[in-house]
């Protein structure tokens, strides 16, 4: 069936039934399908290849340790300390990992985990250090908040940075920002899709 008619026959399953639509991804996994899940103790979070799982080890009332568990040789790591709270998701082939780091009050944390480098990438470095991006992660006063939304694809990850800082670039007072970005692990380089 050609391509056009697939989309004809879909919008209209979507116009006559009223189904709902599902945005896909470039590897082919549903947006829906990706969960950012809040890791705490009792919660698994499996690979959708199930052959990994992610798992929380309390030993203090707030923060831990994310445990990265192989379900093929039973190898059993720490892979992450966290301060207070902390989420996952796990990319479409299973190779990497998001943590999204709820670490203080005044900022929140991105880190991708590269399964075979064993590999940790904090998102807020590479951000700090890209120019076109300047002063809104900046170690200035005020709340800035990274957080992965989902993956685009196996190497593209949309995320949110959102909060304010004391002054306006310029020095004239309060400044809210709420960005979405694209992030891609190849070029390790962020690019602004929308500003509000």
């Amino acid at each position: 069936m050609p391509k056009n008619a697939i989309h004809l026959k879909i919008f209209l399953m979507v116009i006559l039934f009223g189904l709902p639509v599902v945005a896909q991804s470039e590897e082919g996994k549903s947006a829906s399908e990706q969960k950012d899940t809040e890791l705490i103790t009792g919660v698994t979070l499996d690979s959708p290849d199930k052959t990994h799982s992610l798992s929380v080890k309390k030993d203090e009332a707030a923060g831990g340790e994310i445990i990265l568990k192989d379900f093929r040789s039973g190898e059993e790591r720490e892979v992450y300390e966290y301060p207070r709270s902390i989420s996952a998701i796990w990319s479409p082939n299973s190779a990497l990992f998001l943590l999204n780091d709820a670490g203080g009050s005044d900022y929140s944390d991105c880190l991708v985990y590269i399964l075979n480098d064993k590999t940790l990438i904090d998102l807020q470095d590479i951000l700090k250090a890209n120019k076109s991006l300047k002063g809104f992660s900046d170690d200035i006063p005020g709340k800035s908040y990274l957080e992965a939304k989902r993956w685009i694809s196996n190497k593209r990850i949309e995320l949110t940075l959102d909060g304010w800082i004391d002054t306006d670039i310029d020095g004239s007072g309060l400044y809210d920002f709420n960005l979405k970005l694209i992030f891609d692990l190849d070029k390790k380089s962020f690019e602004v899709i929308s500003k509000k």
